[in-house]
């Protein structure tokens, strides 16, 4: 059997944080090893473990730290833990702030325990999940944003590797990637790792910043 999903949830609404632990306790392969009710004391546990966290549901909005302050120093403490955001509303902006700081998507606070653990699976596989709208916001802040002056690091990338980044540019997920590579997911995910770890960026926005 392999090991579970070690996750973590910063969330400051009681009511909220005991509907997240119920849905994730609900699979074997999850497991919950800490909460914290601000991403200060999120920051302070994590750093406190033995172990490394899979991955973080955090809550956007919190007092003393938020969740785009709590991110953007957990993926320089954690570089390896996935981050999702967590939101009762499609707040864009916030939501596009919480994926350029390192968050691999977001997910609605109601959604059901099956849809929470196939995205939490989906994102450590090295997918995303996020909606439409602020897929599309992303991907305007890419094509606007300043480009590198040293393209360097992509010259690293092999021809498999820039192929696949071309994809993720056009907004494809690893599933719709391999069917269209005929390769297997699992395949798309390690090279999205190789990818990362050359440009040395964390999501899929930081990596399509660096094409020209």
């Amino acid at each position: 059997m392999s090991t579970p999903i070690k996750i973590a949830v910063a969330e400051d609404n009681y009511r909220a944080l005991q509907l997240i632990e119920n849905k994730i306790k609900r699979f074997s392969d999850l497991e919950l090893i800490l909460t914290a009710e601000n991403g200060q004391v999120l920051i302070e546990k994590m750093q406190q473990l033995d172990e490394l966290i899979d991955l973080v549901l955090m809550d956007i909005q919190m007092p003393c730290m938020d969740g785009i302050q709590a991110t953007q120093q957990l993926k320089s403490l954690f570089p390896a833990t996935k981050i999702v955001a967590l939101t009762t509303f499609s707040d864009d902006e916030k939501l596009v702030n919480m994926i350029l700081s390192g968050a691999s998507g977001y997910l609605l606070k109601d959604i059901s325990s099956e849809d929470l653990h196939k995205s939490i699976l989906d994102v450590i596989q090295g997918g995303s999940s996020m909606s439409p709208s602020v897929a599309y916001k992303l991907l305007e802040y890419v094509k606007t944003a300043p480009k590198p002056k040293n393209s360097a690091a992509i010259e690293l990338l092999t021809t498999r590797e820039k192929e696949i980044l071309e994809h993720i540019k056009m907004g494809l997920q690893n599933k719709e990637i391999a069917e269209k590579l005929f390769i297997s997911p699992q395949t798309v995910r390690k090279h999205l790792e190789n990818i990362y770890d050359k440009l040395q960026v964390n999501n899929r926005v930081e990596a399509i910043s660096k094409l020209g």
